[in-house]
């Protein structure tokens, strides 16, 4: 087989000289290199054949269909890549290996590759196997979004992916493999990460390559026996749950605050139009905070809260799909305190609609998080106990639970409430002990002395 230039029809230019040759009328033009070549002429000679800038080459393919590849524009080099092209397939009817795709010219790649599939010996998983690991992470998060998934989880899963791949120095699927994963755990442990923030870099990467063991695109899973982090040995910026005692000097100095605070800065006269926005300020917080203690509402979550969310007379909140954490509505039963917080601030909003927000949180974390230290230091609570546990603004949700459990409310209720897949999470992760529980406990054990002397009466009146 050998290489040709196609050719295509183009009008014959004015005054060209029209020449002769083994019975065929030509003309002579410039090509793409700036050479003098032959075009000859159509049959009617209205119009001469131009040559294109590459090389072509035909060949039958593994079913022997005769078919046309385009090559480049040396004609050496596109005729060996056409016996390369011819020699591969010819192995391939022949049931005999063939060399890598990458080893292979890039400009019969594509050729080749259909001849595999062609033959079996490769499917279209393998091909797509092939590709690199940010165009599969692509279609990875395509699919978690088919599946439901919100688009902060999808960009978030996409995040962690970039980070431990570039890390660990994978691009291609074949390179996954545990020794490198694991020194990036223990660079993310010594950078002091809790074993929890390692666990979720590691597990999207599992759940990846889960999906492409699904998809076929690999043949085994690269975590098999992989055993993750205990997240509870080691768990950095530990959540403090608060006292009754302190739920109730926080919610005070959140409404108090502001006003204290613009007292305190010296002014003499304060308009009233600035304390009225500033005791809504206050009452603001009280009720967000107010919220996220007797329903277990993340601060997202609260957030994300419209005046349609709120029903009042029923007295529940509905929490919509698309702001949970696991994309799941919810709703969730409102404490007589908190109604009563919300019918305020619904009076003092007459005019507001539907979907507006209920309480404009600071879009920012950090600055909602600045706001609520300064409520604490007011309230005289400390940011931080002696073993290291710290109040945050998530530690209102573990607060929640903890306050739940005090009470007795049996651990799957505790579950419902919280709205957490397994009882174990709510158990281990939100039911703090609170200062004194643990006092109160030994203390309720009865003295030896006592113990037998009530023993004794007990027998006599019997």
């Amino acid at each position: 087989m050998k290489v040709f230039k196609p050719t295509y029809p183009c009008p014959l230019p004015e005054g060209a000289g029209v020449h002769k040759s083994q019975g065929r009328q030509y003309i002579n033009i410039k090509d793409h290199n700036g050479r003098t070549v032959k075009a000859f002429l159509t049959k009617d000679g209205t119009r001469y054949l131009k040559p294109q800038r590459n090389y072509a080459g035909r060949y039958w393919d593994y079913y022997r269909k005769k078919r046309t590849v385009t090559l480049c524009q040396e004609k050496e080099a596109s005729q060996a890549a056409l016996n390369e092209l011819v020699k591969n397939i010819d192995l391939l009817r022949a049931g005999r290996a063939i060399p890598p795709l990458n080893e292979i010219s890039p400009i019969i790649r594509e050729r080749v590759r259909e001849a595999l599939i062609d033959s079996g010996q490769e499917t279209a998983g393998d091909q797509l196997s092939r590709k690199p690991l940010k165009k599969l992470f692509e279609f990875y998060i395509e699919h978690l979004k088919a599946t439901g998934a919100t688009v902060k989880h999808c960009k978030e899963v996409g995040r962690c992916l970039k980070v431990i791949t570039a890390d660990c120095g994978f691009q291609f699927l074949r390179d996954i493999c545990q020794p490198p994963v694991k020194e990036f755990i223990n660079k993310k442990k010594a950078a002091n990460l809790s074993d929890r923030t390692v666990n979720v870099y590691v597990d999207r990467l599992r759940y990846f390559c889960n999906w492409a063991i699904d998809g076929k695109l690999l043949k085994s899973n690269p975590f098999e026996r992989f055993k993750r982090l205990d997240e509870k040995t080691n768990r950095v910026r530990e959540a403090r749950s608060l006292t009754p005692e302190e739920v109730v000097k926080l919610l005070d100095a959140a409404y108090k605050r502001p006003l204290q605070n613009i007292k305190e800065s010296g002014f003499r006269k304060v308009k009233a139009k600035t304390i009225k926005k500033l005791t809504l300020l206050g009452e603001r917080r009280r009720v967000a905070y107010a919220l996220m203690l007797y329903t277990g509402l993340r601060v997202n979550e609260a957030r994300q809260l419209v005046w349609a969310d709120i029903d009042l007379k029923k007295r529940f909140v509905k929490v919509r799909p698309t702001t949970t954490k696991n994309s799941r509505a919810a709703t969730l039963p409102l404490h007589s305190y908190v109604i009563g917080l919300l019918r305020d601030w619904e009076k003092k909003h007459p005019d507001a609609e539907p979907n507006q927000r209920l309480l404009n949180i600071p879009a920012s974390n950090s600055s909602f998080l600045k706001a609520f230290d300064k409520d604490l230091a007011l309230a005289g609570i400390d940011k931080e106990d002696d073993v290291g546990r710290v109040v945050h603004l998530h530690a209102l949700r573990h607060s929640f639970a903890s306050l739940l459990a005090r009470q007795g409310v049996h651990p799957h209720v505790l579950k419902r409430l919280a709205r957490h897949a397994r009882v174990d999470t709510t158990m281990s992760f939100y039911t703090h002990i609170l200062r004194g529980d643990d006092i109160s406990a030994i203390e309720s054990l009865q003295e030896p002395g006592k113990a037998v002397t009530k023993s004794k009466s007990k027998r006599a009146a019997g």
